[in-house]
């Protein structure tokens, strides 16, 4: 009997287990897995996942939705009525909408609740490249203790311990290769054969990630948004986000270096895999997977500093594209 049917047999509310993400580890990719081929992948693992509304086996589940209007989201939630199976959740805004989260634990017996994780300096290192330049300069991005790569693992630890205090979780590093896999015997204490055959890279069309930009224009773009004195809203940051991925930087430039500061600050992370591998296997995680996941962190981490640093004509154009695409963006907005 798995973990699962035990936990219905002995509770009058139907059972879930939640993904709370985290931002920027493979949390849209894991919900389009879930989702495409009208959620094959849900219906084999017999699990019902909560979509658009609250309501299941409804597409993706709710994210900026939980972000931006978090009373409709509470209310749809409160509106459903759950028989007796399994769920499952999945939404990288839970880790902050506590109260949503303490909604959920009404209506359902969580089973347990399972993070996705990436090696923190990358993570917060790849959210600001996809959206973190909105708010802050890669400067400012290092002072605060909100954003900064050298406190992310205390950061990530806090957020699992808290967690922890009042739910069985599991981490599931993003690094290691057959991700899928992992999760799905992380979350559901199996991985059918499915698992294998889901296309899951950045070149699916099923499952195209969330792409960064580069470093040097997302530094770029910064600059341009602070000079100018903007607040990009809440409901106009998906548009400026999509609007740079797909903004035509000349390839010549597209993954430099902004300037030799940003170098020695990526290239400081290389002391932190201890507390990374320390930090995986304290919760449980695979020692020979861990290993395999400390080698490919490693290996990310010398790829970003073998980019070459933009020289001053380089950094000329990255501020000119920047401040034209900030122009466009506000003149279709208008």
């Amino acid at each position: 009997m798995l973990l699962s049917e035990q936990v219905m047999a002995e509770s009058t509310l139907p059972s879930i287990v939640v993904h709370p993400g985290l931002p920027k580890c493979a949390t849209s990719a894991l919900q389009r897995s879930f989702v495409i081929d009208n959620h094959s992948l849900a219906s084999d693992l017999n699990v019902k996942i909560l979509g658009k509304r609250f309501i299941p086996m409804n597409g993706y589940p709710p994210v900026s939705e939980i972000m931006y209007d978090l009373d409709q989201c509470l209310s749809d939630l409160e509106q459903q009525r759950y028989s007796l199976a399994n769920y499952f959740f999945s939404s990288e805004a839970l880790v902050n909408s506590p109260l949503l989260f303490k909604r959920i634990a009404q209506k359902f017996q969580i089973l347990k609740v399972v993070f996705t994780c990436r090696f923190p300096p990358l993570q917060a290192l790849s959210n600001y490249r996809y959206s973190g330049w909105i708010d802050h300069s890669l400067g400012s991005l290092e002072l605060s203790q909100h954003s900064s790569l050298n406190g992310s693992i205390s950061r990530h630890l806090n957020i699992f311990n808290r967690f922890a205090d009042m739910y069985s979780i599991k981490l599931c590093p993003v690094e290691g290769g057959e991700l899928l896999s992992r999760f799905c015997q992380n979350c559901f204490d199996q991985a059918p054969p499915v698992t294998k055959q889901v296309a899951f890279d950045e070149h699916s069309k099923h499952n195209p990630l969330n792409k960064s930009i580069g470093l040097g224009f997302a530094s770029a773009l910064a600059s341009e948004i602070s000079s100018r004195g903007l607040k990009i809203t809440g409901k106009q940051r998906s548009g400026i986000v999509k609007y740079a991925q797909k903004w035509p930087l000349p390839n010549n430039i597209q993954n430099l270096m902004p300037h030799y500061s940003c170098a020695g600050l990526i290239e400081a992370q290389l002391d932190s895999l201890g507390s990374y591998e320390s930090l995986l296997l304290s919760y449980g995680v695979d020692p020979a997977h861990v290993s395999l996941a400390i080698r490919q962190v490693e290996a990310e981490l010398r790829v970003l500093l073998s980019q070459p640093i933009a020289s001053k004509e380089e950094l000329a154009s990255f501020e000119e594209n920047a401040h034209n695409l900030v122009t466009s963006f506000l003149k279709m907005e208008s």
